[in-house]
């Protein structure tokens, strides 16, 4: 039996990442999911982002993530990722484990989930699918000059989705 196919409603969706006091959205994204919403465990979960999207209300900031210096855009576009294993746990809450490829790197990654479903008889049936990882940008090779500053290896990336059951 095919699975549902949800499609994202990016009106009402974010995806962002932070380090520090920086919260940088990414608003050029893509997302597969296909699931039985009571049975996310055999889903096929998958999403890659636009990294040159990349908008941290700084445009300075976000000129120096984009370029060579960090990101690199011109040689590594997006950061993909796909999920191999879901596991459930307690209380509605989901870990995706995968393949997360960054700046030329893939590395196996966690991102923890919640996947509520609702109906809504305007749009459908509609879920919200919540997703964070914390990843160190060290292990993508992605190191920043600062001057001294102290920046945070650890980044938190965040998927908030509002999906729609495609009919």
């Amino acid at each position: 039996m095919d699975k549902p196919t949800w499609v994202v409603d990016k009106s009402q969706s974010l995806v962002y990442a932070a380090v520090n006091h920086v919260k940088g959205s990414f608003p050029s994204y893509e997302a597969t999911i296909e699931a039985e919403a009571d049975h996310l465990v055999t889903a096929n979960i998958s999403f890659n982002v636009d990294l040159s999207t990349i908008q941290t209300g700084n445009k300075e900031l976000d000129a120096h993530l984009i370029s060579e210096k960090f990101f690199d855009v011109e040689k590594y576009a997006e950061v993909r990722f796909i999920a191999n294993n879901i596991l459930d746990q307690e209380n509605g809450q989901y870990e995706l484990v995968g393949d997360l490829s960054l700046h030329g790197v893939t590395r196996t990654e966690s991102f923890f989930v919640t996947f509520n479903e609702k109906q809504n008889s305007d749009t459908g049936e509609t879920a919200r699918l919540q997703a964070k990882a914390v990843i160190k940008r060290s292990d993508y090779g992605l190191t920043l000059e600062t001057g001294g500053v102290h920046i945070e290896d650890d980044v938190e990336i965040v998927l908030d989705l509002q999906l729609v059951k495609a009919a």
